[in-house]
């Protein structure tokens, strides 16, 4: 021991400190025979510390979820879509449906999504502005057009009765075998209460009030107009006869065609045509291409969706677009 401790503290090695530990020890022997096994297992766990480092240079990692926030009035279509994709290989998305601009302000708050579809451009166009949305990834998917509905069938000739019976201002024909009379805007003027959607919550109640602006009617019935969280809860309450009549989109009214009626279609017009847009959300780090988003959005714009979208009775998207320029 003392010629251990006459050596300079540069000379003394780990070997020669562990050998005159063995001889001043009983236990030496015992830790010496330990080393060996001590040392492999302190190598695995510097292995195991190292792999999550390997797998992030050698490929991308796979998205754990897909989250997309869509307009309510999509919601039967998009689950007969995610079947469709999921059949082609696709991750399942998870959905989340509300009006448009309810889902923007949630999105803006932080809320965790990877895709954003609105039934409007301007949704789109504001959460961009913002920062939300990566830029230049929205694309048209679809369009959508207004309808007027009432309950089916009457209950007794009251309010639905008298607003029949008057001239049908503008009428278009509806082409499609339904019951009851054909109003024009004008006769919505014979009902005390219309059901919208909200128009700061969803785009379907912003397309119908400037369609109202664009009859003259807007002011009129601005007192009378009852809205509603989104177009799903406005036909809804008109299918269960809460209110008498409402204004929806053609695609709502189908799948409630067992319980309403279609007075009146709206016919096109550049301020209350209702096209459907999807927009990556903007994700630091992540770019366009690798966005867990992309492949999704592809597939919405592809001839297979957009002709589910039409079963559905959605209009064609346009042939125009932005964004996403490789999609077909």
């Amino acid at each position: 021991m003392s010629q251990v401790l006459r050596k300079s503290p540069s000379t003394l090695s780990l070997q020669g400190i562990a050998a005159t530990a063995g001889r001043e020890h009983p236990e030496g022997e015992e830790c010496r025979r330990r080393a060996p096994s001590l040392r492999r297992w302190a190598a695995w766990a510097c292995l195991l510390l190292l792999l999550p480092l390997v797998g992030s240079c050698s490929s991308p990692p796979v998205p754990e979820r897909l989250l997309v926030y869509a307009a309510a009035s999509l919601m039967d279509v998009l689950d007969a879509l995610a079947d469709e994709y999921v059949a082609a290989g696709g991750m399942r998305p998870t959905f989340h449906f509300a009006g448009s601009r309810t889902l923007a302000r949630q999105i803006a708050a932080g809320a965790p999504a990877d895709l954003m579809i609105s039934s409007d451009k301007a949704t789109i166009a504001e959460l961009e502005g913002y920062g939300h949305i990566t830029p230049n990834s929205s694309i048209r998917i679809c369009g959508n057009q207004l309808v007027v509905v009432a309950p089916l069938p009457p209950e007794d000739g009251g309010e639905q009765a008298a607003v029949a019976a008057s001239p049908a201002v503008g009428a278009w024909s509806l082409g499609d075998g339904a019951a009851g009379a054909e109003i024009g805007a004008h006769g919505l003027l014979g009902y005390q209460r219309v059901a919208i959607a909200d128009p700061e919550l969803a785009p379907a109640g912003a397309y119908t009030m400037r369609w109202l602006e664009s009859q003259g009617i807007a002011e009129i019935l601005r007192p009378r107009l009852v809205p509603l969280a989104d177009v799903r809860a406005t036909v809804a309450a008109v299918a269960a006869g809460h209110l008498p009549v409402g204004v929806v989109y053609s695609t709502d009214a189908k799948q409630a065609d067992e319980r309403v009626q279609i007075l009146h279609r709206v016919g096109p017009g550049s301020d209350f045509e209702v096209e459907y847009f999807a927009a990556l959300i903007q994700e630091p780090g992540t770019n366009e291409r690798m966005h867990p988003g992309t492949s999704f959005t592809i597939f919405l714009a592809s001839t297979e969706a957009e002709e589910v979208f039409e079963r559905f009775g959605f209009l064609p998207r346009k042939t125009g677009r932005r964004g996403l320029g490789a999609v077909p």
